[in-house]
């Protein structure tokens, strides 16, 4: 039984369909130029090797293609293209996100009538790219630390372990829920994609449920 907390604060609605408009979002097909980072936010950014998490929510605000303004939530998703240009930076993709006119998703259209290959084409498609908040227990002094990096780093392997958990294994369903979900014992491999970086991706997810709540209450007013 989870424990008597203190005065509930003030977070948003968590709504038991929560994961479907996700999933259906990435069953389609880093760096900070596309992003505004505040001032004393820290950037967690995962070495190979096992990490202890918790996964931070947070009350949703506009344009988030998942979650409803005003829902507790774990990640906002967004398409991103992905070294543009001359000064070869990383933009939003507002066509796919904000559902307006985009000249750069027009452009890889005009290509594709064209006939052009792909690899031609691709880097004007944009990319599936997610924000969560995290709470890394091996680096506790940093606090409530920022993670961005592609769906397919971290977020698809949530989405599996959500597809394949019981109904009665909330802490899986819901790990960022703050007054059970779980902590998370996440591994993480390099991977050759032959570039001058290996792609440090998740390769394996182990839930420990927390049955008291998250340890740090002061942590989720951020």
């Amino acid at each position: 039984m989870a424990k008597k907390r203190g005065k509930r604060r003030d977070r948003g609605k968590r709504r038991s369909d929560r994961h479907e408009k996700r999933q259906k979002y990435h069953s389609g097909g880093g760096e900070w130029s596309q992003l505004s980072i505040p001032d004393g936010v820290t950037v967690w950014k995962p070495k190979a090797g096992r990490h202890t998490i918790a996964i931070i929510p947070y009350k949703v605000g506009a344009n988030n293609p998942n979650a409803d303004e005003g829902d507790e939530y774990f990640e906002l998703s967004y398409p991103s293209y992905r070294r543009l240009g001359t000064d070869q930076k990383n933009y939003v993709a507002i066509g796919p996100h904000l559902g307006v006119p985009d000249p750069v998703e027009e452009y890889a259209a005009q290509l594709r009538k064209k006939g052009a290959d792909w690899d031609d084409i691709k880097q004007y498609v944009g990319q599936k790219r997610q924000i969560m908040l995290i709470f890394d227990y091996d680096d506790p002094d940093e606090g409530v630390q920022l993670y961005e990096a592609s769906y397919k780093t971290f977020g698809e392997k949530i989405d599996e372990e959500i597809a394949n958990a019981d109904e009665d294994e909330d802490h899986i369903l819901n790990p960022d829920d703050p007054e059970a979900g779980a902590i998370l014992r996440v591994v993480f491999k390099d991977e050759d994609i032959g570039q001058k970086k290996p792609w440090t991706k998740c390769s394996s997810i182990k839930y420990k449920q927390r049955p008291n709540g998250f340890e740090h209450e002061e942590l989720l007013d951020h």
